[in-house]
């Protein structure tokens, strides 16, 4: 098993993000850009926000016999945060490179896989790879992209440096061969379960946004043409919900919960009840380690969103930008650990990054992976 000794800094944030990040404060922000909004306080305003917009999406797809999305549109709020820290991602990728030799996780003739900084774009990262490559190969590398992260998600990223090895790895990752941990700081929710494992359909919806669908949608048509896939999402809580403290350290052994969306017995299992005036208190900040089953885009995100648990810096899906005095310049989320079978020497690879600060500070300890016998 392969762990890296430090999460690198490898950006700096432009001055436009520090405007935006200036305006934010208190769990509330004044927002320059959009002239009609005066406060918006977490996720529950931002719904509010778009109901309209969400109300008339759902009329609409019925009339056509679409599926209806399940989980709420972001609207413009996102866009131009989105906007923001693109901007910040482009300034870095002409800064210069865009990690070092202390961001590589394990390296040999056939792989690299590295440590991805969050606020980057992968594309900036694979230009870094050629400056830091070492083979004994004589031959040119031949690098691919294996998997690809949010530009704000941090954490695994695996480059190839064959053609071969390239593509028995993405052949591995379609046919869901490669286990994956995620870890994930969330606001809002008081949740009541320690394991949950939720199943629904994915899909782009009339905006071209990523949504949740119920699970008997999948296979329908959407109004882009292509049609909703199923998405499986295992999560645990790690720390952060007071309730939940006793009860984690007295058993590990639970029984998750099982949640099917849109079945006629559906589970509800979070109770979500921080709300405009709450106090400090009640901003509870909840680690979760998420294990994917399927790989559809957003996974994790969109999935803690629909279970009352959006990430801290999620504007896109429900997040707040600043939470328990904290102002987030993007989701924390981070892709902690990949186990698969190396596609050349075929031994089994286990890779485990190390934590991101804001859950070591909770006392998050690296994935451990099962003994195998």
């Amino acid at each position: 098993m392969y762990h890296a000794s430090s999460l690198a800094r490898a950006f700096t944030f432009v001055s436009s993000y520090s405007k935006l990040g200036s305006q934010i404060g208190n769990g509330r922000f004044r927002f320059g850009l959009l002239p009609g909004l005066a406060r918006v306080n977490s996720s529950m305003a931002a719904q509010a926000m778009v109901q309209k917009e969400g109300d008339g999406e759902v009329e609409s797809d019925q009339e056509m016999d679409y599926p209806v999305p399940l989980s709420p549109f972001a609207g413009e709020l996102s866009k131009e945060v989105e906007l923001q820290r693109a901007l910040v991602a482009e300034a870095a990728m002409k800064a210069g490179p865009a990690i070092g030799r202390e961001n590589v996780l394990f390296e040999d003739d056939w792989l690299m896989i590295v440590n991805k900084p969050r606020g980057l774009y992968c594309e900036h990262v694979f230009a870094t790879v050629p400056s830091l490559c070492s083979s004994s190969v004589e031959t040119e590398p031949h690098l691919h992209m294996a998997n690809r992260l949010d530009r704000d998600t941090s954490g695994i990223m695996v480059v190839t440096k064959c053609r071969e090895a390239a593509a028995k790895l993405t052949r591995a990752f379609t046919n869901r061969e490669v286990q994956k941990t995620y870890l994930a700081q969330c606001a809002r929710a008081h949740p009541t379960w320690r394991k949950i494992r939720i199943e629904s359909g994915h899909g782009r919806s009339r905006y071209g946004a990523w949504r949740v669908y119920a699970k008997h949608d999948i296979g329908r048509r959407l109004p882009g043409g292509s049609a909703v896939r199923d998405m499986v999402t295992r999560v645990e809580i790690l720390a952060g919900t007071a309730s939940l403290l006793q009860d984690m350290q007295s058993s590990s052994e639970h029984e998750p919960l099982h949640v099917v969306v849109g079945s006629e017995d559906e589970v509800r299992p979070v109770k979500n009840d921080v709300a405009e005036g709450s106090t400090a208190e009640d901003e509870q900040v909840t680690v979760v380690r998420a294990f994917p089953e399927t790989g559809r885009t957003h996974q994790i995100r969109l999935h803690c969103q629909y279970l009352g648990l959006p990430l801290c810096g999620d504007i896109k899906y429900g997040g707040p930008l600043v939470w328990q005095g904290v102002s987030y310049d993007s989701h924390a989320l981070h892709a902690e650990s990949l186990a698969f079978t190396h596609p050349i020497t075929k031994e089994p690879l286990r890779v485990v990054a190390p934590c991101p600060n804001w859950a070591a500070e909770l006392g998050v300890q690296p994935f451990k992976f099962p003994s195998s016998e």
